[in-house]
């Protein structure tokens, strides 16, 4: 049998079915997959350009909240949940953590949905300026000796506190 002739109603509409098809086809295949428990060192080799603090009154530096983090194939964060910290910070750090955005994780060349620890630094409040300090004026330009001295500061207190829970996990799966 010859095949018919489509009007142009009917051939819209087979269109619209071939494109929903295609659509439905190509499917995000992460789509009920496991997340792939990823490794601190890794995570941060990960980070896309993002803050990692947020600034709350009273706050008594160095703190942080330890985030369970999860991300998708493409590094966009799904689900986020609060592991330790203050109370009081868990809705602010929630909601910073959910705009990270991360590269891929790869797993045998695949992308791969993710899981892992990330940290949220809590700062106290920017303090203003009260006043204006002249800078020094030099008269002897020989004698001048500028120096910079950094504290390990948070940075080495999220290491310690990611060496400690580290520390525990192992130990407790013994």
């Amino acid at each position: 049998m010859p095949a018919a002739r489509l009007r142009g109603s009917e051939l819209g509409l087979v269109c619209q079915f071939a494109v929903l098809a295609l659509l439905l086809g190509s499917g995000d295949l992460a789509v009920g997959q496991t997340p792939v428990e990823i490794s601190q060192p890794e995570v941060s080799t990960h980070r896309i350009s993002r803050v990692d603090f947020i600034r709350t009154p009273g706050a008594a530096p160095p703190q942080a909240l330890e985030l369970r983090v999860e991300v998708d194939k493409n590094g966009a964060v799904t689900s986020v949940r609060v592991a330790y910290g203050p109370e009081e910070s868990h809705e602010a750090a929630v909601a910073l953590a959910k705009t990270w955005r991360y590269k891929p994780f790869e797993r045998d060349g695949q992308t791969v949905p993710a899981t892992f620890t990330d940290f949220v630094s809590i700062l106290p409040p920017e303090r203003a300026v009260t006043g204006r300090v002249p800078f020094p004026v030099a008269h002897d330009w020989a004698t001048v000796k500028i120096t910079l001295n950094r504290t390990p500061g948070l940075v080495l207190a999220r290491l310690m506190r990611f060496k400690s829970s580290a520390t525990a996990t192992s130990s407790s799966r013994e």
